[in-house]
């Protein structure tokens, strides 16, 4: 009979701690999105697969609101050498 009051009692304590943990771990909806920018030479369909993951909110999904800059003529990597971006997309 006390071996079983040791068990629920040890029980309610790993079931308390859990909670506690998923808790601290949960409330992504609270932090603020962290922006981001990334640089393009031009609106191509090469980069489509990110403009597909922007529309579609994977990153919002992750905290982050991307935004898509176009910066022709080499500026792409002006701007992020910069700091004005924090990437660029470009062909290599």
């Amino acid at each position: 009979m006390r071996t079983q009051t040791w068990k629920v009692k040890v029980g309610m304590v790993i079931a308390i701690i859990c909670g506690l943990i998923v808790a601290g771990c949960s409330g992504g909806n609270e932090e603020e999105m962290k922006k981001v920018s990334i640089a393009e030479p031009a609106h191509l369909t090469g980069y489509l697969p990110l403009y597909i993951a922007i529309h579609e909110g994977y990153f919002e999904e992750e905290g982050l609101e991307v935004e898509m800059v176009t910066a022709a003529g080499g500026a792409h990597v002006t701007t992020l050498v910069s700091g004005e971006v924090w990437g660029n997309i470009a062909w290599s």
